[in-house]
């Protein structure tokens, strides 16, 4: 129970839905749940690396500004 109420918790931090956090949290195959949970970590994954794409065109647009 406590490791279900971890989960929850980790889950409810990085954003999931409550759909997601049931679904998960409900599965009583330890490898399923490990799918799923590395499921949602490439999802993370995939947004920091667009969110650094973002960063790395704001960066070019900033060092154009300075240099005018």
């Amino acid at each position: 129970m406590k490791e279900n109420i971890e989960i929850r918790n980790v889950l409810t931090k990085i954003g999931c839905t409550n759909e997601e956090i049931t679904k998960i949290s409900q599965m009583d195959h330890d490898e399923d749940r490990l799918t799923a949970l590395k499921k949602q970590r490439c999802l993370l994954m995939d947004e920091l690396h667009e969110c650094g794409k973002k960063i790395d065109v704001l960066d070019q647009l900033i060092r154009k500004e300075k240099t005018k």
